[in-house]
């Protein structure tokens, strides 16, 4: 049904709060039995007062399977949930030989074992006061020749990690400004830190930690619920304990791609970088310089700039509300210097400087292209936060001072982007239909939409034909929907299809209620579509949800019912929850054309410009009476 799937678009701010109290429980380090020195430290903040508690656990209880090493010592702050089983994500169940808590443990971890050092109570891990008191506490105690630090949870990017369900602001994380303020108390730099979270792998995350850190660990993209391989890097380390950071960092790449190597989703999608923190001046100084450069262009440039930062990789944070989307900064400074060659120079000195701090990456087909670093790049004043600017000024002023000139000149640019009336010729079993944009290069995202009583019931990507300003499809009385098998389909609603040597990557956004009831929650839906054959079925890969901590997999189940949003076409229309497929059998759940039932709709375009706005254009269509 869908001829050019095939071209498919890849569619394509944090006030640092005021640190809350020290927590109250105060504990001296002089407490805690010391260790002696060995060559490795290895630190860990189990944020797992959320959500992600049970694979958290998963992840604790993987070290205890550690041989024990006296020149490797491990040391755990773990903080788990009162919630219990009930809840999807967290668990009551017993770790090593512990018994369930819901508090906050400092942890020896050894073979089978987990010696319990200290209860430091209820406390908020999304304080930088405890991650503070924790580093304190392992180097004055575990002293070693080098230290590593893990931080496992959700990740946001730029507006934190480590979220917990008992801080006192909704949403709380250990942002950029706090990890800061938190690495700045260590007595020893680490020699690794590694941010086993989503989408941390950002610019101004490097920035604020680098200087603390000799190297660094972490995803531009989600990570799986199963985060890092501890097990095997950390052996790796066990046997060669004289090794660096980097090298430490290296084996946790290579455990990472090995475990996944199973998982077609998540391997489709991997993205890992290892970064040198030792070049995070040189980078810094290049940003700044780009920064300068790009603030008298802001206007002049804004739809230069503008395209620029529509051709790049995006990753979108989720569940925190708008300006939750990062760009990947490789893409965006080749899309820069192509589109406003006057800045060639500026951005090919960044350029250079990311290569030496991008060291390594394991990369999956569909990211490739991925550079190691994102960054905050708002396509409109809304987007650009007073929590942004008030964490961003502290790390790069510079680039503030551009994103406020280019999204005040946003105002004063007029974009042409115009779609013409739609044409529909043919009949039968086939209809062809047409449409002209005013500036295809203006065009951000494109689709075909099958619309009834004002509603878009179904959407697919359409791409411009090559060369022209023209955007060409048709219909012959199918649409992708999701189905169980030969089950009653659901037309579907596509996203996105990511393009790689010949595969596709389908994302479609639904709606999801549990079988047990609740409110309906956002997720995101992978399939593995064949761009040039659409009758094949496409399985499910693999479900995520997005939520105001970050986001976590999800595993659909008998009950369960999906749904898709319509969008309302009339002026100050809204979203609306649509048809509902109640699902029996998840595992067979499959993207595939199915008949359209016959019934008085409308068909046609809708396109998004660089500005962030919808056109479209229908044409009524009879089908099948």
């Amino acid at each position: 049904m869908k001829r050019l799937l095939w071209l498919a678009l890849l569619l394509a701010g944090c006030v640092s709060n005021p640190p809350l109290p020290p927590p109250s429980v105060t504990v001296s380090p002089t407490q805690i039995p010391s260790k002696a020195r060995g060559e490795w430290t290895l630190i860990f903040y189990f944020a797992a007062d959320n959500d992600l508690e049970d694979v958290e656990m998963n992840d604790l209880e993987e070290l205890t399977r550690l041989a024990d090493d006296p020149q490797v010592h491990l040391l755990a702050l773990v903080d788990r949930s009162p919630l219990g089983e009930d809840n999807e994500g967290y668990s009551n169940r017993a770790v090593a030989n512990l018994a369930n808590w819901s508090h906050a443990k400092l942890l020896d971890v050894q073979h089978d074992k987990l010696t319990e050092l200290d209860d430091w109570g209820r406390l908020n891990m999304a304080d930088p006061q405890t991650l503070r008191r924790l580093v304190t506490v392992a180097q004055e105690r575990y002293p070693a020749q080098r230290y590593a630090l893990f931080l496992v949870d959700h990740g946001q990017g730029w507006q934190g990690i480590c979220g917990d369900d008992g801080a006192p602001r909704a949403n709380d994380a250990l942002d950029a400004s706090e990890l800061q303020t938190a690495l700045k108390t260590l007595q020893a730099p680490l020699d690794l830190l590694g941010l086993d979270a989503c989408l941390m792998s950002s610019l101004e995350i490097y920035l604020a930690c680098a200087p603390h850190a000799q190297a660094m660990v972490a995803s531009q993209d989600s990570l799986p619920g199963q985060g890092l391989d501890y097990l095997e890097a950390i052996q790796q380390l066990q046997g060669k304990p004289k090794s660096d950071g980097l090298q430490l960092g290296r084996w946790f790449l290579q455990a990472h791609r090995l475990s996944l190597k199973s998982d077609e989703q998540e391997s489709a999608r991997l993205q890992l970088a290892l970064l040198d923190g030792r070049n995070h001046a040189d980078l810094a100084a290049a940003w700044k310089a780009l920064g300068k450069g790009l603030q008298p262009l802001a206007k002049k440039e804004w739809l230069a700039l503008a395209k620029a930062r529509a051709a790049a990789q995006s990753f979108q944070i989720e569940g925190v509300g708008v300006g939750g989307e990062v760009e990947d900064v490789g893409q965006l400074l080749q899309q820069i210097r192509q589109r406003v060659p006057s800045l060639s120079s500026l951005t090919v000195r960044v350029e250079e400087q990311l290569e030496k701090v991008v060291v390594e990456q394991v990369r999956g087909p569909f990211r490739q292209s991925c550079s190691g670093l994102s960054v905050c790049f708002p396509a409109l004043a809304e987007n650009l936060s007073e929590e942004y600017r008030t964490l961003a000024e502290g790390l790069m002023p510079e680039w503030v001072d551009f994103l406020k000139a280019y999204t005040a000149a946003e105002r004063h640019v007029k974009v042409s982007s115009s779609l013409s009336p739609v044409t529909l010729s043919g009949g039968g079993g086939r209809m062809d239909l047409q449409a002209r944009l005013g500036r295809p290069d203006e065009v951000v995202a494109s689709y075909t939409i099958l619309v009834r009583d004002h509603r878009v019931v179904g959407q697919m990507t359409c791409a411009v034909e090559p060369g022209e300003n023209l955007l060409s499809d048709y219909f012959d009385g199918k649409w992708l929907a999701l189905r169980e098998g030969n089950g009653p389909p659901l037309m579907a609603q596509l996203d996105s299809v990511e393009l790689s040597e010949g595969r596709a990557l389908a994302q479609l956004s639904c709606q999801l209620t549990r079988a047990g009831g609740g409110a309906p929650q956002p997720v995101q839906l992978y399939f593995p579509v064949q761009p040039d054959d659409l009758s094949r079925p496409a399985p499910l890969l693999g479900a995520s949800r997005s939520g105001g901590l970050g986001v976590t997999e999800v595993q659909l189940k008998a009950g369960d019912e999906l749904s898709f949003l319509e969008r309302d076409l009339r002026p100050g229309g809204h979203q609306d929850r649509g048809r509902v497929l109640r699902l029996e059998h998840p595992d067979r759940l499959q993207l595939a054309l199915a008949p359209v039932p016959a019934g008085d709709y409308e068909l046609g375009f809708l396109v998004l410009d660089v500005q962030g706005r919808s056109h479209w254009q229908t044409r009524p269509l009879l089908w099948g009476k």
